[in-house]
């Protein structure tokens, strides 16, 4: 028996279906962050994205997470989430210590029948403010099978500008 499921996990790439799709959502649930439908087939980037969309008046719904290891020793002492109307959509800000903005994420997740299609946008700023990073990161997984794909790209300059947008609106409706 052991030696049929040491068979089975090498032919599957070391896992069931399930557990690979488990650990691309941890990844996804931790970024909390952008999104937009994706083209399941290709992967292709849309030019505007629903997670960078107007908020509802009723998106008032926040939450505080302390953050530890890794995202605190980048800086970001908390993460602050606004739950939307849209339960596929999530935004986040990360602050620091000083409650300066160092992270927004936003993200989509959408579902075609078998298929998960996310969509994020995850900007980095530095202690003064400056965007350092700003990428979009694509993604699909078929369900059934457990394959997907992933593609991340730079930020264009009106997916930044919007961003900026939103972070403040965010801390405006969260931030005390």
């Amino acid at each position: 028996m052991k030696q049929a499921m040491g068979n089975r996990q090498q032919a599957t790439g070391g896992g069931s279906p399930r557990g690979r799709s488990l650990s691309t959502r941890n990844r996804v649930t931790r970024l909390v962050g952008f999104g937009a439908v994706l083209t399941a087939a290709a992967c292709k980037p849309a030019t505007a994205g629903p997670e960078l969309g107007p908020l509802s008046a009723a998106d008032t719904t926040c939450t505080s997470i302390p953050q530890t290891g890794a995202r605190l020793r980048s800086g970001v002492a908390r993460l602050v989430t606004l739950r939307t109307t849209d339960a596929g959509r999530g935004l986040a800000i990360g602050l620091d210590s000083s409650n300066r903005l160092r992270l927004f994420d936003a993200m989509k997740v959408g579902r075609d029948p078998g298929v998960m299609q996310t969509q994020m946008l995850t900007v980095m700023v530095d202690v003064n403010g400056r965007i350092i990073q700003a990428t979009r990161t694509f993604m699909t997984r078929d369900m059934a099978t457990g394959t997907g794909d992933s593609r991340t790209v730079k930020a264009s300059t009106s997916d930044t500008t919007r961003a900026r947008e939103l972070m403040a609106e965010v801390i405006r409706r969260c931030v005390r």
